[in-house]
């Protein structure tokens, strides 16, 4: 049953049906004698980029610190915090999760990398000028 919800808050994601995906996802991680483990870090990961979607930054960033914390190589999660802690304002937390994402994403992430790099420069610029 738990793993129908995961599959429900995917569909429900790619649907762009945020709040029913992010009900999916908080009703996988948070049932039947909630505890954390590792195989959970995609499902924190989804939540995170839910949330994000819902303009609930904050709590975006929390899913993506647990979805890490769960599983530190997995590259998704320090891409969507970066982006997270943009909207935050928070920038210069912001640089070294997008430079984590790129050290560990996958090779055919062409695009997203790019994407990171190009953030990582504005980052850069941003930054010494005291922004």
């Amino acid at each position: 049953m738990r793993d129908l919800f995961f599959a429900q808050g995917v569909a429900a994601a790619e649907a762009g049906c945020y709040e029913e995906a992010l009900r999916c996802f908080d009703e996988y991680l948070f049932s039947e004698g909630f505890a954390l483990r590792p195989e959970d870090a995609e499902a924190w990961n989804n939540r995170a980029y839910v949330l994000c979607f819902l303009d609930q930054y904050d709590e975006a960033v929390k899913s993506c610190d647990t979805a890490i914390m769960l599983r530190p190589a997995y590259a998704d999660p320090y891409d969507i915090k970066a982006r997270a802690l943009l909207r935050l304002g928070r920038y210069e937390e912001a640089l070294p999760a997008f430079e984590k994402y790129i050290e560990l994403a996958p090779p055919w992430e062409t695009d997203r990398i790019l994407n990171a790099k190009q953030a990582v420069e504005r980052l850069k610029v941003k930054l010494s000028f005291g922004w």
